[in-house]
């Protein structure tokens, strides 16, 4: 079973791209097998990241909801909303699978 975090920020952006990061950490064990971060940002930004773990054929994709880079341990990104997701590839193993996913024109996550 995959692994899911979030986190609403308030207008205060006391959470910042680490913190979910740190959330999304520990449930490696629930989806080893990718990572990828959603950022939302109230100007309307949305950044797409991922990690050691994302397969690096998943950043070669022709998909709009891949990651662009790697998430980085020093960054501090801030945002409004944001979600980290673990994927356990079972059924489908292809890099079509990366979570998280958009709906094709990218409004809804």
């Amino acid at each position: 079973m995959c692994g899911i975090s979030g986190i609403i920020n308030g207008l205060a952006d006391e959470y910042t791209s680490f913190h979910l990061k740190a959330m999304t950490d520990p449930v490696s064990h629930r989806g080893p097998n990718d990572v990828g971060y959603f950022f939302f940002q109230g100007d309307g930004t949305i950044h797409l990241l991922g990690d050691d773990d994302t397969p690096p054929e998943v950043y070669n994709t022709q998909l709009s909801y891949k990651p662009t880079r790697p998430i980085s341990e020093e960054e501090h990104l801030s945002f409004n909303v944001a979600f980290g997701h673990r994927r356990l590839s079972i059924l489908d193993l292809s890099p079509f699978g990366h979570i998280p996913m958009s709906y094709n024109n990218g409004r809804y996550w």
